[in-house]
């Protein structure tokens, strides 16, 4: 390669870091913006979705003041989002999402059929643990997803905790239809009254390794139970960004889920033209840079994009996650968002910085 080429890509690389790319939807939240801004027509996010059923988004999210800001908050703010026993989403009066514990933001404009999902596009957003308000890692939490538009799946997703068939999601190309009991959109399809899982009270009153209760030390049931504590806590320190969860593509990538104040900076680039997903990724004030090269993913069925929280529930032989499984009471967890935005990466343009 010549040195006149070599300086070439530089300068290309150098121009990208710096690069204005359009904006295609916006969610970093104004200065002036207060948790009550949430509930009306002048938010950034749809007032009404998703969140527990009679309550209003300024119960459940504060705007905390941070020792440094995510890498593309400037001069907007943090959303922390909160979940309680409260937080049970019910998509119509005959359908209680009575298993899943949820609270997300979704772009205002961003009704599902929008330009936020041709063409390629980057979905940008940073994450911090509330270390305050943790996570029971026994549970899987989606944080991030884009549902297509007839519900049916998940073209990507972004999770942590215990998460469902990990093993077999790291090792795609198996049959199956990625991770077991993922749910397929936002759980709107009508369960069968008929079928019924294991009760998952009885299973973690019976197995220590849920409820955390000590075993007579020595014996096998107890080296067991705490590898399996071991294991969880292990899962639940990491974030994975998976592929449509209706495929055997499988995990993308994998993260350190560290706290202490970190941000977690992500840039998604969806090419739905090519079909492809590729990943940047940094920490705090770090400028993003790749870490997943595009790859071939199911991305087609446009869609709306999840911030937030969904908590699955924990138990076996379930047949229907949005209505059975166990959470434990009283819930009060909590993470903390900010630089959310989708940008057109048309010819290759993503910002790596503000």
């Amino acid at each position: 390669m010549s040195i006149v080429s070599t300086l070439s890509i530089l300068a290309l690389a150098a121009s990208t870091l710096a690069q204005k790319c359009p904006i295609i939807l916006e969610g970093r939240v104004p200065a002036a913006s207060t948790p009550a801004t949430f509930d009306t027509p002048e938010s950034l996010f749809d007032p009404k979705n998703v969140k527990g059923e009679g309550l209003k988004f300024a119960d459940l999210l504060t705007l905390p003041k941070l020792a440094k800001p995510s890498l593309f908050d400037k001069d907007t703010q943090a959303i922390s989002l909160s979940i309680s026993d409260k937080s049970i989403f019910a998509p119509s009066p005959t359908n209680k999402q009575t298993g899943f514990r949820r609270v997300e933001l979704i772009m205002a404009k961003n009704n599902g059929t929008d330009s936020s999902t041709v063409g390629q596009r980057v979905i940008h957003f940073s994450i911090q643990k509330d270390d305050t308000k943790a996570f029971n890692t026994s549970h899987e939490y989606q944080l991030m997803f884009l549902e297509d538009a007839k519900f049916s799946t998940n073209q990507v997703a972004v999770k942590t905790g215990t998460v469902a068939g990990l093993e077999k999601l790291k090792n795609p190309g198996r049959s199956g239809s990625g991770a077991a009991g993922a749910p397929k959109g936002n759980g709107t399809e009508k369960a069968d009254p008929k079928k019924k899982g294991e009760d998952p009270k009885k299973k973690d009153a019976e197995d220590p390794a849920c409820s955390g209760m000590p075993l007579p030390a020595g014996t096998r049931k107890a080296k067991r139970a705490v590898a399996e504590r071991q294991a969880k806590a292990a899962v639940g320190n990491t974030i994975i960004v998976q592929g449509n969860v209706n495929t055997d593509i499988g995990v993308l990538f994998e993260t350190e889920f560290t706290g202490g104040g970190v941000w977690h900076n992500f840039g998604i680039v969806m090419d739905y033209e090519k079909n492809t997903t590729a990943i940047l990724y940094s920490t705090d004030a770090n400028p993003l840079k790749e870490v997943v090269k595009p790859t071939k993913n199911e991305i087609a069925g446009q869609g709306q994009h999840h911030f937030g929280m969904l908590k699955k529930p924990t138990g076996e032989g379930l047949k229907d996650v949005t209505k059975e499984g166990f959470q434990q009471s009283p819930v009060n967890e909590a993470i903390i968002y900010g630089g959310i935005f989708i940008e057109d990466g048309a010819k290759d343009c993503i910002s790596n910085a503000p």
